[in-house]
């Protein structure tokens, strides 16, 4: 074989040997990103689905102390003895540990844009699910209140 006839069919093994190394480097690079981008689109998900639930929860909290207020009216309007006022007084607990749950997760809440993609989802899975039970904490202390109230 000659020299020339040699280099032109090593520099001809060389590209197909680097083509094939470019190909599965590729789809590496392909699946990475991919998985990357659900990663990012499940973080989204489950960052706005808790901020819809925190949300929701404000509202019914707004709706809650405006009930809390009109019980304690009440019971100071009807001078109520201390068993008549056991029910009104229960209620007005639970309405305030709901309040005090959902000022400490909204102050405790940290964004998790600085953790990894990994941590990020599993943090914000506990805090949605922290912020569910608040929620269903502030519905219940609202429905005992409205019972109270004849609603």
């Amino acid at each position: 074989m000659k020299k020339s006839n040699f280099l032109t069919a090593l520099t001809a093994l060389t590209a197909v040997a680097s083509a094939k190394a470019v190909v599965p480097l590729f789809l590496l690079s392909f699946c990475l990103l991919t998985a990357c981008g659900e990663e990012k689109t499940q973080i989204e998900t489950i960052t706005q689905q808790t901020e819809t639930i925190h949300d929701e929860a404000m509202k019914e909290l707004a709706e809650m102390n405006r009930v809390a207020r009109e019980l304690k009216q009440t019971m100071i309007a009807a001078m109520m003895n201390p068993e008549q006022s056991a029910a009104y007084s229960d209620a007005l607990i639970a309405m305030g540990k709901a309040e005090n749950n959902m000022m400490d997760w909204m102050k405790n809440y940290k964004s998790p844009d600085s953790m990894p993609a990994s941590e990020a989802f599993k943090y914000l899975q506990e805090q949605k699910a922290l912020i569910e039970k608040n929620r269903a904490e502030i519905r219940t202390a609202l429905e005992e209140g409205k019972k109270l109230q004849g609603k």
